[in-house]
């Protein structure tokens, strides 16, 4: 990751990341699943360091399954840590109706309810509990097919907008509209008798001078919802083999992210070149177009074109901070190398907590672990290689500029101009008194190099292996 953001080259060959995570092998492997599968190492890596939580606190965000008896309205809560959420593309028209369908319910008849003390309907539903700094969206659009087993892929159109609320996907959400809507019924049900609208109307004025007002947002302010489109993954091409390729809003994880200013750009293998994000909609929204061929030349032939938006990345406008872990004193030797945060800590300008592990992971292991560490605003982390790293990087950037630069046709140049334009000297001792006796073959080659080593290459006839090395004509 550190030479994708840090390499001079166009390119770079990616056989060591894939290799970490052992699946040169296996063949039909989709992004999300490779980055499951890189998450998954990341997060076992740091587990014994300092930044145990910061995958967490940047891309983690917790779902709450819930089971609702029909009878007594209890509900039982299961709560699971996710990295990425996947949402359902088959049928769906935009991504609301996506999230409506992963939150919409199911009904489970037979279960044993505890407080009713016999068997019951349910409702089975999910919802998001926890949401995280940056929302990783995977769309479905590969799915297997349960009538052909093979898997297929989804090419119909399913719009996404640029600005996008959570709210009413989530566990407080929900639970706010579901006591609207029994409020509602309650309502209804009184003024079906003339008298008791009055003693019902009294009654609430009565209790609501006690009672907070209603709202969807008392347990987070409307910004903790919000979040702006960061970059998109596109896929083209079938369920079995295609290409992917990216937009990225270059702005995303800075302050300055979601103005009018931002800068988009498509990453394409070596192709880095600028995006319009007007021009979304026709390339990542997917369904039918006008052209018979798309861009990467598959056939269409009235069906739906190959190439739409695979993964979606959005960034909330307002960032939670950054969870990490201070358990020791070497744990504040590397926070202080690694983020220059040790000063803060000692002038009390950061605070010291005690974290019981995480107790909405539902892991009862982790939420009894005691733990003490700090909370960073989300833009204060600064960025840092490790030394062995930067070595790398400035070992491989300087010998890609050196053989740039030297084999340049610009540089022979440069030299030549350098050479002619030195005056000889009045003295001619100082000039070598033999240079008539070099023999013209040789002075012939020395001239072509000030030039361009393409003019040695047809001179002595020979390879010349990448302009590196020339050798002598037998």
């Amino acid at each position: 990751f550190f030479f994708f953001n840090d390499t001079a080259t166009t390119e770079i060959y990616t056989e060591q990341i894939v290799g970490s995570v052992r699946c040169v092998q296996e063949t039909g492997i989709n992004a999300e699943y490779m980055g499951n599968m890189i998450f998954d190492k990341l997060d076992n890596a740091l587990k014994p360091t300092p930044f145990k939580y910061i995958l967490d606190s940047v891309y983690g965000g917790r779902t709450c399954t819930q089971i609702i008896c029909s009878g007594c309205g209890t509900a039982k809560n299961r709560i699971e840590s996710f990295y990425n959420l996947s949402v359902e593309v088959r049928n769906m028209k935009t991504i609301y109706e996506s999230f409506e369908k992963f939150i919409s319910g199911e009904i489970i008849s037979d279960y044993f309810c505890e407080k009713c003390d016999k068997k019951v309907d349910t409702t089975k539903r999910c919802c998001l509990s926890k949401l995280p700094n940056v929302l990783i969206i995977h769309l479905q659009r590969i799915v297997f097919n349960l009538d052909t087993f093979m898997n297929e892929k989804i090419n119909s159109r399913l719009e996404f907008p640029f600005e996008l609320n959570l709210e009413p996907y989530t566990l407080e959400g929900i639970t706010w509209r579901d006591k609207q809507k029994e409020s509602q019924s309650r309502k209804d049900k009184e003024n079906d008798n003339e008298n008791d609208i009055i003693e019902s109307q009294e009654k609430e004025a009565g209790e609501g001078e006690d009672q907070k007002p209603l709202g969807p947002y008392q347990d987070h302010p409307s910004e903790y919802y919000e979040y702006k489109l960061a970059g998109v993954v596109v896929h083209v091409g079938t369920a079995e083999f295609g290409h992917y390729y990216s937009y990225i809003n270059l702005n995303h994880g800075t302050p300055n992210f979601g103005q009018e200013t931002d800068r988009w750009c498509e990453f394409n293998d070596s192709t880095v070149r600028d995006f319009n994000p007007q021009s979304i909609e026709a390339e990542c929204f997917g369904g039918a177009g006008n052209e018979s061929y798309d861009d990467w030349g598959w056939v269409r032939g009235g069906r739906d074109n190959s190439k739409n938006a695979y993964i979606l990345v959005y960034e909330r406008k307002v960032k939670e901070p950054v969870r990490l872990l201070i358990n020791n004193e070497e744990d504040k030797k590397d926070l202080d190398r690694v983020l220059r945060l040790n000063k803060s800590v000692q002038k009390d300008e950061v605070e010291i907590k005690k974290f019981k592990g995480d107790e909405e992971s539902g892991d009862q292991q982790q939420q009894q672990q005691a733990e003490q560490g700090i909370e960073v605003d989300y833009y204060s982390m600064r960025r840092f290689i490790p030394e062995n790293v930067y070595r790398q990087i400035w070992e491989d950037n300087h010998k890609f500029m050196f053989e740039r630069h030297i084999y340049n046709d610009d540089f022979f140049k440069f030299v030549k101009d350098i050479t002619t334009c030195i005056d000889i000297p009045a003295n001619t001792d100082l000039i070598y008194e033999q240079y008539k006796e070099i023999p013209e073959e040789n002075a012939q080659v020395y001239r072509c190099l000030l030039y361009t080593s393409d003019a040695a290459d047809d001179l002595l006839c020979v390879d010349l292996g990448g302009r590196r090395i020339i050798k002598k004509k037998k």
